[in-house]
């Protein structure tokens, strides 16, 4: 069952400026997150990231970020797994967050 929604870069934007707990995280590599990456977003390591869900409550906002869309939707569900409520996947990933923001 999915648990999380897919949204727009635009529907991203929206949120984003609206909820100032909403987080995104971005789980590419670090080489590509290093090359380009969304101002506000968190890049998902291993080691750091049990801390960085300590500081996220239960309903905040969570968009995951990939290359274009589709590894996320696998993150974000592992997230809504754990009981997150309000988990979203980028449609189109940063691929499509770079495109729509120039």
């Amino acid at each position: 069952m999915i648990t999380f929604k897919h949204i727009s870069v635009a529907d991203c934007q929206v949120i984003m400026q609206s909820n100032t707990r909403a987080r995104m995280i971005d789980i590419r590599d670090l080489a590509h997150f290093n090359a380009g990456h969304v101002e506000a977003s968190y890049h998902f390591q291993e080691d750091t990231f049990a801390a960085f869900l300590e500081k996220v409550k239960w309903d905040d906002p969570i968009i995951v970020i990939c290359y274009r869309g589709n590894s996320s939707q696998i993150f974000a569900q592992q997230l809504s797994d754990l009981g997150y409520l309000n988990v979203y996947n980028l449609m189109g990933g940063y691929t499509a967050w770079k495109t729509m923001t120039i």
